[in-house]
């Protein structure tokens, strides 16, 4: 009995530290909830209308390209009008007397200048034909494309898909014919990894002391250029730069190659060429922006320790992708397990703690928010809650975090319940 007023004020203290924790976490998880379907409905919202201002400058540009082939088309009718004249010009020339010399001078001079304008007008649809044949957005305007239309093969309708699709209304189908062969389906691709990511059980592998790996999702790191996925974990900083190609894929003297196999009348021996931009390159880029914001955020940490720490590498996650290279510098989606294995490998950082790993999640996502168009006011506390809520929302789908949780949150509800009946027991000896 000497030992109950003990065990009473260990109970009360354990149920106030439970309460402490207890509101804090089921309101932060469902802020997180709230938040995640809030964002998924405006990030839906927000790609139909690019998709929607995308599709009618596509369609603008193509009647565009319309009006000029039927400049082309009168034109050379002109052309052919004046050859057909030509006889009967010479004989009535001859018959007024007049000089075949000048009338032959002054017939080079007409078809000259009626050349001219077809001439260029060819030469502008033939540029506009190349440019839009593979046509898709460029830059910080790409929008993912989820499916690949079939290519259009049809002679007939290959060749009136370019003229105004006001006098064709009677074809449905030239809404559809400007479509793209190498379609890159950016934000897909970055989905499959987060899965492969997710699947390979990182959350547990990377670090024996359970703490969470921080995955962040399409991060801005200058106007034009953002990292598909930041892996921030006790054995380093890791950039993905994702690659969504489907095809054949070569690296060959630094040129990256990618052909895909089509039936269209452009194809050669039943392939599409396209030399596609060196995403080393790009990936570099990305490595620098990094090492730029975390320089800026933290002086005290020198290049050595951040070379030391960041790394990462180009992952191709179209599952109809086949790679022939020679030491790629890239690798598939369906091998992250083995480079997950090379991670784990690796030692973990003394230096980089979890908590310096929440700071520099932060740190990057100030970057982001500071490039964004963001009203004066919610650089505040509207934006530290973000910043959280997004941290915390990438830990919640990106890895089993959720289910952890949900286990966590039930063991203190039994927890609690014990200690309720417990001081319950004890009330009765007072």
């Amino acid at each position: 009995m000497a030992n109950l007023p003990q065990a009473y004020a260990r109970a009360q203290r354990l149920q106030d530290m439970l309460e402490l924790s207890w509101n804090p976490t089921i309101a932060l998880m469902e802020e997180v909830l709230d938040r995640s379907s809030q964002f998924t409905e405006h990030q839906l919202a927000a790609f139909h209308e690019e998709s929607r201002a995308f599709t009618d400058r596509r369609v603008q540009r193509l009647r565009a390209l319309g009006n000029r082939l039927v400049i082309v088309v009168i034109a050379f009718v002109a052309l052919l009008g004046l050859l057909a004249a030509a006889p009967l010009l010479f004989l009535t020339m001859e018959w007024l007397s007049i000089s075949p010399f000048a009338v032959s001078c002054l017939y080079i001079q007409v078809l000259g200048a009626a050349s001219i304008p077809t001439l260029y007008a060819a030469a502008q649809v033939q540029k506009e034909r190349k440019r839009w044949r593979n046509a898709r957005p460029a830059g910080h305007l790409a929008i993912p494309t989820f499916t690949q239309t079939p290519p259009e093969v049809s002679l007939f309708s290959r060749f009136f898909r370019h003229l105004p699709l006001t006098l064709f209304e009677w074809i449905p189908q030239l809404r559809a014919n400007a479509t793209t062969h190498f379609d890159h389906m950016g934000l897909e691709g970055e989905l499959q990894l987060l899965k492969a990511i997710a699947g390979s059980e990182i959350a547990e592998g990377l670090d024996p002391d359970r703490e969470f790996v921080i995955l962040i999702h399409g991060l801005l790191l200058d106007k034009a250029l953002d990292g598909d996925v930041i892996l921030i974990c006790s054995r380093g900083i890791f950039l993905l730069e994702c690659k969504h190609w489907k095809g054949l894929i070569e690296f060959q003297a630094g040129e990256w190659i990618h052909m895909v196999a089509s039936d269209h009348p452009d194809a050669v021996h039943g392939w599409l060429y396209k030399e596609e931009a060196d995403p080393v390159n790009q990936f570099q880029r990305e490595l620098r922006a990094i090492f730029k914001v975390l320089k800026s955020r933290f002086p005290d940490l020198n290049e050595e320790d951040l070379g030391r720490w960041v790394d990462g590498g180009i992952v191709f996650t179209h599952p109809d992708a086949e790679l022939q290279m020679h030491d790629p510098p890239a690798v598939h989606c369906k091998d992250i397990r083995s480079w997950m294995e090379q991670i784990r490998a690796r030692p973990p950082i003394a230096e980089l703690s979890f908590s310096l790993q929440l700071q520099i999640a932060q740190a990057l996502l100030d970057h982001a928010a500071r490039l964004g168009d963001f009203p004066d006011g919610m650089l505040d506390a509207e934006l530290e809650l973000d910043k959280l809520v997004k941290v915390e929302l990438n830990r919640l789908t990106h890895s089993d975090y959720f289910d952890r949780a949900q286990h966590h949150l039930q063991a203190l509800s039994d927890l609690r319940a014990r200690i309720a009946r417990e001081r319950n027991r004890l009330e009765k000896f007072k």
